[in-house]
């Protein structure tokens, strides 16, 4: 087991206030016996006897087709820039590993969807391949959280069972790609990274992505949350989305957007479910915008 990502949990759970219970078992990114470092990236090698395209016949694609149409309804419905491509599941299956994602096709430019199709399966897979141990069982699904012509936003999420583990650990991922130049976007690319950005996100709305905790328990999560150092959280955002979790992303922050607001997950004790997700509307951190990025600045100017 990798001592830094102990040391994290340990320093984790330093900051739970006493008061916080749960007899959960949920999700994990820092969790220890199935993540690891220090492992070679295997993301680019051949794998294609192990991927299989996978259209119509699993749960994550018929919920990738429900988002794609409430996405393509939305923008209409309010002049937001309309996806000019579609997006099918493949599944990548390797040992006990199984992941499920996303593959753009009809954009209209051969070469730079073959480069995002191949960005997109090499950031899940660098991911899995340096913090998931081998012998763990794994399988990852995937939503799409937004599609337009100028932005790609990919949530995955599963569970890793580890050979001797006490429980499983749910894993919480994304990523995010500017479409136009066919680049991973990270939320210092989008957001500059200040005591604002912190403000506004303690003031967020916390989300319960699979409605699991009562009020109380949310109560506790937000409670958590608010008492980490802004000082501390400007480092987890600043390293947020790097699929490096041993180097640069050390606390295992993610981020994903909507067509009105960027979600931020961070980690959380184990007894308050590992991970918590809040939300913040676009139009509360206008000033923390780059001016740079004109792909994010569509969302709000429309």
């Amino acid at each position: 087991m990798n001592k830094k990502i102990i040391a994290i949990s340990l320093l984790s759970l330093s900051f739970f206030m006493a008061g916080c219970t749960s007899n959960k078992d949920v999700k994990s990114t820092s969790a220890n016996v199935s993540i690891q470092g220090n492992k070679t990236p295997q993301a680019q090698q051949s794998n294609t006897d192990n991927t299989t395209k996978n259209v119509t016949t699993n749960d994550t694609s018929s919920q990738e087709k429900v988002t794609n149409n409430q996405n393509a309804e939305t923008a209409q419905q309010s002049n937001k820039p309309v996806a000019t491509y579609g997006v099918v599941s493949n599944v990548y299956k390797k040992q006990n590993i199984i992941i499920n994602y996303p593959e753009i096709i009809n954009l209209g430019d051969n070469n730079k969807q073959s480069t995002i199709n191949q960005l997109i399966k090499n950031d899940v897979l660098s991911y899995v391949n340096n913090n998931i141990t081998q012998d763990a069982a794994l399988e990852l699904k995937y939503s799409i959280k937004l599609q337009t012509s100028d932005l790609l936003s990919i949530n995955y999420y599963g569970v890793a069972m580890g050979k001797g583990a006490a429980h499983p650990n749910n894993i919480f991922y994304t990523t995010n790609i500017n479409i136009k130049n066919g680049t991973k976007i990270r939320l210092s690319d989008v957001v500059k990274i200040d005591q604002n950005l912190i403000n506004a996100f303690k003031k967020g709305q916390y989300i319960d992505l699979e409605a699991k905790y009562t009020k109380a328990e949310e109560a506790e999560i937000v409670k958590y949350v608010n008492s980490v150092s802004n000082n501390d959280l400007i480092k987890y955002f600043s390293g947020a989305d790097s699929a490096d979790i041993e180097n640069i992303n050390q606390w295992s922050t993610f981020s994903y957007l909507t067509k009105d607001s960027i979600v931020i997950s961070v980690i959380v004790p184990h007894a308050l479910g590992d991970h918590a997700e809040f939300s913040i509307e676009y139009e509360n951190i206008q000033s923390n915008i780059s001016d740079k990025d004109s792909v994010l600045k569509t969302l709000i100017n429309n």
